[in-house]
């Protein structure tokens, strides 16, 4: 698995590295007791408009629905010193499969695009990014 895009830049805003734990929900229009679960995953970059996110806990059959945006993700997470966490709902603009070095088992990387997120949300990740940038 290539960790890192070589072609040119096509993301419209400014995107932070960092590592924070994120909870999240596959929705579907059904909501299965399977789908409805929570889990847990790592934010490992994140912008006004998506984050990127790292987990173990997909289920392949339902790698098709996520990309044809059937399956949507509920997020739920919180950033470093911010007193509220953030929710927002994600489609998957992309997503990789690999495979831990540790363990063997599988690891998926997903980029995700915002469908439904509070405009003070989005204002609370552009603050922390400008001033991230700054520090």
């Amino acid at each position: 698995m290539q960790d890192k895009w070589m072609g040119p830049e096509r993301r419209e805003t400014v995107r932070l590295e960092l590592t924070v734990p994120v909870e999240y929900t596959l929705i579907n229009d059904i909501r299965s007791t399977e789908l409805s679960k929570r889990r847990r995953a790592s934010v490992t970059n994140i912008s006004s408009r998506g984050v990127r996110i790292e987990s173990d806990e997909i289920d392949d059959s339902l790698i098709e629905e996520l990309y044809n945006g059937k399956i949507k993700i509920g997020l739920e997470m919180r950033l470093p010193d911010a007193d509220v966490p953030l929710k927002a709902l994600a489609k998957v603009a992309w997503l990789t499969k690999g495979w831990k070095e540790q363990d063997g088992r599988a690891k998926y990387v997903m980029g995700l695009e915002f469908v439904d997120i509070t405009t003070a949300h989005q204002d609370l990740i552009r603050g922390y990014i400008i001033d991230s940038y700054l520090k």
